[in-house]
C-alpha cells in the first residue's frame, strides 16, 4: 500500500458536504466508486487506485462504507488539541494504493490542500516534509511520546511541498 495522510477538521461533515465531496470528485477522476462514507476513485488514467473516506477523528476507515470506533488515547488526543489549540472533529483521510505513483500521490496531495483549505483544516503528512525548506503556510509539530515525530501543515504548505523537488508522501 501507498502513502496514506488525513485532512483533520474543526467541525463534522454534513451530508450537503458529502454530496459536495462527491461532486468534486466525480468532476475530477477517471473512475469513481461511493460506498457510504469511502470513495474509490483514480485520479489520472495511468494512475493507481485511491482511497477517500471521511471519519471522526481518532477512528479508521472499515473498508465497507463504515468506521470504527473512536480509539486514539486521550493523551495524543490532547497533543493535537495543544498543537492546533483546537480538537479535530473529523478526519478526510487519503490513501494512494501504489508506493511508487508519483503523480497520482502529487495529486491527491492537491486533493488533500482542496479540503483543508475549503474546511480550515490541516494535513497530517508524518515527517515526509522534514527537511524542506518550505516558506509558505504554517507546519504544526506534534509530540506524542514514543511516536515518529509527526507534521501537521495547511494547504498553503502543502501547495508549495507539492512543487518542492524533494516532495514524496510517506507509505
Amino acid at each position: 500500500m501507498g502513502p496514506t495522510f488525513c485532512v483533520l477538521l474543526p467541525r463534522p461533515l454534513g451530508e450537503a458536504d458529502m454530496d459536495a465531496i462527491n461532486d468534486w470528485l466525480r468532476d475530477r477522476t477517471t473512475w469513481l466508486k461511493r460506498r457510504g462514507i469511502e470513495w474509490e476513485f483514480q485520479l489520472a488514467p495511468r494512475s493507481c487506485i485511491s482511497m477517500l473516506a471521511v471519519v471522526p477523528f481518532g477512528a479508521e476507515s472499515r473498508g465497507d462504507g463504515t468506521a470504527t470506533r473512536v480509539s486514539m488515547p486521550t493523551e495524543v488526543q490532547y497533543e493535537f488539541q495543544i498543537s492546533l489549540l483546537w480538537l479535530p472533529k473529523v478526519s478526510i483521510q487519503l490513501d494512494n494504493l501504489c508506493r511508487s505513483d508519483l503523480a497520482g500521490h502529487k495529486m491527491l496531495a492537491e486533493c488533500a490542500a482542496h479540503f483543508a483549505r475549503l474546511h480550515g483544516g490541516v494535513i497530517e503528512i508524518g515527517s515526509a516534509a522534514n527537511n524542506a525548506d518550505i516558506v509558505s503556510g504554517r507546519r504544526f509539530e506534534l509530540n506524542e511520546p514514543g511516536a515518529p515525530e509527526n507534521l501537521l501543515v495547511d494547504a498553503d504548505f502543502m501547495d508549495e511541498w507539492v512543487r518542492h523537488p524533494l516532495f514524496h508522501l510517506q507509505g
